[in-house]
C-alpha cells in the first residue's frame, strides 16, 4: 500500500513539474504566461495520453506477451496522430496569436520539421520513460513476491524439521524409561510423569517461530533430570546453565539434539563414563557446549548421519545463515559438541 501510494505522488510530483514550467519561466507576467501554457500544455497533454496508454495497457498487453509488432505498430499510429495534432495546434495558434507564432519563428525555422523533430523526442521520451518505469516497478513486485515465497518456503522446511523433531525425541525418551520399568517401577513412573510435561511444552508452547528462552532452558534441565533417573552411578553428569534476561526469545527446541545425542552415546553399562553440558550467553553471543565419553560403538554411530544433528544443522542453515559457528566430532577421550551463535 505504502509502495503504490509513493508510486503515485512520485508521477503526480514529475508531471506537476512540467505543466508548472509556465509559472516558473514566464516571469510572472499573465500574458507570458498564457502564451507559455498554449505552447506548452497541448503537446504535454498528449505526452501525458501516450505516455499513461503505454504504462497501463500497451506494455503489459503486447511487449511483456512478446508481440513486438504491434507494440510499435500502435506506437508508430500514435506518432503520426501526435504529429497532426501538433500541426494542427501550431497553424491553429499562428492563425490565432501571431505573437506566439512569431516568437515559435524566430526560435527555429521550419514548422512542420520542428513539429517532427518535437514530435519523434516526445514519443521516444514517452514510450521509453513508460517502459523503463513499469519493466522497474514490475521488476520490485517480482523480487518481492520472490522473496514472500523463499521466505514462506523457508519457514515451511522449518516447521517440518521440528514437527520431524519431535516424534524422534519422543519415542528415544520412551525407550528410555521402557528400560527403567524392570529395573525400578516407582523411578519409570515419576518418568512418565516427567515426559507428560515435556510433551506439554512440546504441543502448547512451541507452535511458534520463537519461544521463550528461559522456558527451553527449564526444559532442557527438565529433560536432563529425567535421563539423569537411568543413569548408572558409574556416570558423571554435569550441567551449567545461564540465568537468561526476561522475554529473550529463540527458535524452539533448538538444543535438544545436542542433549540428547550426548545421552544417546556417551552413557556406557560398565565403565565409567562422562557427560558435560555447559551453555554460556555473553551479549548477543550464546556459547553451548556438550561433551560425553567417546565409547567404541559411537566411531560408527556418530557420523552425523542420524536424525538428530543432521536436522540441527539443516535448521541452523536456515535461521542463522553465516552467525553461527558448528563443530561436532572427536576430541581426545571425548565427543565433543560446540555450537557458537550470535543471536
Amino acid at each position: 500500500m505504502r509502495k503504490s501510494q509513493g508510486q503515485i505522488a512520485l508521477h503526480i510530483a514529475i508531471w506537476g513539474t512540467l505543466f508548472s514550467f509556465p509559472l516558473l519561466f514566464s516571469g510572472g507576467e499573465p500574458e507570458e504566461m498564457m502564451s507559455f501554457i498554449r505552447r506548452t500544455w497541448p503537446p504535454l497533454v498528449l505526452s501525458l495520453g501516450i505516455f499513461y496508454l503505454n504504462y497501463f495497457y500497451l506494455i503489459e498487453k503486447f511487449l511483456f506477451t512478446r508481440r513486438f509488432l504491434p507494440f510499435v505498430a500502435i506506437n508508430l499510429s500514435l506518432l503520426i496522430f501526435y504529429i497532426y495534432t501538433t500541426d494542427l495546434m501550431w497553424e491553429w495558434m499562428v492563425s490565432n496569436f501571431p505573437m506566439d507564432g512569431r516568437r515559435f519563428k524566430n526560435k527555429g525555422g521550419n514548422l512542420a520539421l520542428s513539429t517532427m523533430y518535437r514530435s519523434l523526442y516526445s514519443l521516444f521520451l514517452n514510450v521509453g520513460g513508460s517502459i523503463a518505469i513499469k519493466v522497474t516497478g514490475t521488476w520490485f513486485r517480482s523480487e518481492d513476491q520472490r522473496k514472500f515465497l523463499e521466505n514462506e518456503r523457508l519457514k515451511s522446511e522449518l516447521s517440518n524439521l521440528r514437527y520431524q523433531l519431535q516424534p524422534h525425541f519422543f519415542f528415544n525418551t520412551l525407550n528410555n524409561i521402557y528400560s527403567l520399568v524392570d529395573i525400578s517401577p516407582v523411578r519409570a513412573k515419576d518418568a512418565l510423569h516427567g515426559l507428560s510435561k515435556l510433551m506439554r511444552y512440546l504441543l502448547y508452547e512451541t507452535p511458534g517461530e520463537t519461544a521463550s528462552f528461559a522456558r527451553e532452558i527449564d526444559f532442557l534441565q527438565s529433560y536432563i533430570r529425567l535421563m539423569q533417573m537411568r543413569l548408572p552411578e558409574h556416570v558423571e553428569l554435569s550441567y551449567a546453565f545461564p540465568q537468561v534476561p526476561e522475554g529473550m526469545q529463540l527458535p524452539p527446541l533448538l538444543f535438544v539434539s545436542l542433549v540428547e545425542n550426548a545421552f544417546k552415546h556417551g552413557v556406557s553399562g560398565r565403565q565409567p563414563s562422562r557427560i558435560r553440558f555447559d551453555m554460556k550467553l555473553e551479549g548477543q553471543k550464546l556459547h553451548f557446549v556438550t561433551e560425553n565419553t567417546l565409547l567404541p560403538r559411537n566411531q560408527e554411530d556418530l557420523s552425523e548421519s542420524g536424525i538428530g544433528l543432521e536436522n540441527l544443522k539443516k535448521r541452523l542453515e536456515l535461521l542463522y545463515p553465516g552467525r553461527y559457528r558448528f563443530f561436532a566430532g572427536p576430541t581426545g577421550e571425548l565427543f565433543r559438541c560446540e555450537l557458537e551463535i550470535e543471536l
